[in-house]
């Protein structure tokens, strides 16, 4: 019998944590090609880091929808979720996440006037 103890499992959830991160930095560097050079990828990095607990905090789970939603931060800016009240209300709604992922993207189309570009979060937590 296989028997994972703490410091293994918290070793193999790092390196997915580390292969997801990678892989926004990468969408970044496909999808927003400006702010990526602009940036670097550390930067970006720092960005997808710090918003991952606040996808976390919507109910987002999948890859999928976790790279969704870093593509709205990249594009609407970091606290696109909380001072935008279109996005506030989709991801506040009880409904299930792909339903409110597919109704948030489609508003955001609607919306990309209010688009402000990515501003990085301040070092240090400061977001909240």
């Amino acid at each position: 019998m296989l028997v994972l103890r703490r410091p293994q499992i918290e070793a193999l959830a790092g390196a997915t944590l580390d292969r997801f991160v990678a892989k926004a930095v990468d969408q970044v560097a496909r999808f927003f090609p400006a702010v990526h050079a602009e940036l670097g990828r550390a930067e970006v990095e720092h960005g997808v880091r710090d918003a991952l607990p606040h996808a976390r905090r919507h109910g987002l789970e999948t890859e999928r929808d976790l790279l969704a939603y870093m593509m709205l931060v990249f594009y609407f800016g970091h606290d696109f979720d909380r001072e935008l009240p279109w996005a506030q209300d989709i991801l506040a709604a009880r409904e299930p996440t792909p339903l409110r992922m597919g109704r948030l993207q489609s508003a955001a189309l609607t919306h990309q006037d209010a688009a402000s570009g990515y501003v990085p979060p301040r070092r240090g937590g400061a977001r909240g």
